[in-house]
Order: C-alpha cells, then sequence, then structure tokens
C-alpha cells in the first residue's frame, strides 16, 4: 500500500514533469514565434528595401518635368511649322488665282489683237482648261 510520502512524492514528480513539459512546448512555441518574427522582419525589410526614396521620386519628377517641357516645345514647333505651312498654302491658292486671272486678261488681250490685226487665233484646249 502506498503511504502518504509515497503519493507526494508521485505527485511532486508528475508536477515536475508537467512544469518540464509546459517549459518545452514554451521554449518551441517561443522558438517558432521568433522564427516567424524573424521571417516577418526579413519581408518588411525587403519591402523597405524596394521601395523608392524621396531621392528617387525627386528624379523621376525631375525626368518627368524635362520630357514635359520638350514635349511642350515640340508641340510649339509643330504649331508654328503648322501656321507657316497653311500660311504658304493661302500665298500659293492667292497666287495661283491671280495668275488665272491673268491668264483670264492675256487671252482677252490676245484675242482682241488677233480680232483687229486679222489673225485667226488656235488657243489650245489644254489653255482654255488652265484658265478657268
Amino acid at each position: 500500500m502506498l503511504e502518504h510520502n509515497d503519493l507526494q512524492a508521485i505527485g511532486q514528480l508528475m508536477d515536475e514533469k508537467l512544469t518540464s513539459m509546459e517549459l518545452r512546448m514554451d521554449e518551441k512555441m517561443d522558438k517558432k514565434m521568433d522564427e516567424k518574427i524573424e521571417g516577418l522582419a526579413i519581408i518588411i525589410k525587403e519591402g523597405f528595401d524596394r521601395t523608392a526614396t524621396k531621392e528617387d521620386l525627386e528624379i523621376v519628377k525631375n525626368d518627368l518635368n524635362n520630357v514635359k517641357n520638350n514635349l511642350e516645345e515640340l508641340t510649339k514647333t509643330v504649331h508654328g511649322i503648322d501656321f507657316k505651312l497653311k500660311r504658304q498654302l493661302e500665298i500659293s491658292d492667292d497666287r495661283l488665282f491671280e495668275q488665272t486671272r491673268m491668264n483670264k486678261i492675256y487671252q482677252r488681250w490676245f484675242e482682241k489683237i488677233a480680232e483687229k490685226v486679222g489673225i485667226q487665233l488656235d488657243v489650245p484646249e489644254s489653255f482654255q482648261k488652265g484658265i478657268q
């Protein structure tokens, strides 16, 4: 039969075993938590390593401003060329109109001179089309 001292010793051994098991479980849990926290810290660090700095953003901003300025200059140049081209077309149209008008005047003069002198004037059909 077990005596009181024996039961106490068994209870104490069981308490020690449970405490030992709890300590081992706590150590395992702490170790796993430490590993997880370290893994998260590495992930966060990598995220910060890949994040642009203010200097990086300033460089990009300056580059975009340069592109914008170049685009504005190109736009001004294109508008200038467009204006000049339209003006040249207007001048060409004006010259063509004036030349056509002058050709009609010359044709009438030649026809009147030919009539006065008594000459038959044959005006080529291509010339007639150019005058109209």
